[in-house]
Parts: C-alpha cells; structure tokens; sequence
C-alpha cells in the first residue's frame, strides 16, 4: 500500500479514535453521576441498577471498538494494514474505504459469517 493511502487511512483511524475516546470519556462521566445518585426508593434502585449495565455494556463496546483502531494502527507501522489476517491476500481499497478496520477480505469474512450461522 502507497504512502498516501496509508496517510488517508491513518487519518480516518485516527478521527475515529478521537470520537471513540470522546464517547469513554462521556459514558464514564455519566457513570460517575450515577455513582453520586442516592436513590430515594426500590424503583429508582432497580432504574439505576440497569442504567449502570447499560453504561457499562457500551464501555465495553467502545473498548473493543478502540482494540480495534490501535491494532489497525499497529499494522500501519509494521506494513501489513490492508492484509487479511486469515489468507493474508490484500483486502481491496474499497472494502477498507467502507471499512478502515476491517480485518478479513470478502472472501474470508463470508466463510467467517457462514460458519457463525452453522457453528462450524
């Protein structure tokens, strides 16, 4: 891959890092506002109890959404960003405009969602 289209994809990888970063920092403020809240009854017990799990669900997420900017980011430095990590062929420009995290090529995240349905 050229340097101009990694400098294009970094960039890109980079924004999202930003809004991902933006969203923890957000979620955990408002899971700290929860932590301050004295619940008056069982209700708003119960309310902020599964307010909680959600909060802690979409941190989760956006945890795993950030695992995947850094490893992208990781394989810019050691050249082998837009290589599909299970035939290694090159995952084509437009799957990876789509895409800028993605990990398989078509091919072999087809066979991947295939055997996800067929528990393979």
């Amino acid at each position: 891959m050229t340097k101009n289209k990694i400098d294009y994809f970094s960039k890109k990888i980079l924004r999202k890092r930003g809004r991902i970063l933006d969203k923890l920092s957000a979620l955990e403020k408002d899971l700290e506002g929860l932590q301050h809240n004295q619940p008056k009854d069982w209700a708003e017990v119960i309310n902020d109890v599964m307010d909680r799990e959600t909060i802690m669900q979409k941190i989760e997420a956006e945890k795993e959404n950030l695992r995947g900017v850094n490893e992208a980011l990781q394989k810019m430095i050691d050249g082998s960003y837009g290589q599909c990590t299970s035939c290694e062929a090159p995952i084509p420009e437009a799957r990876l405009r789509a895409l800028p995290l993605a990990r398989l090529c078509i091919k072999c995240q087809v066979v991947k969602e295939h055997c996800a349905r067929q528990a393979c």
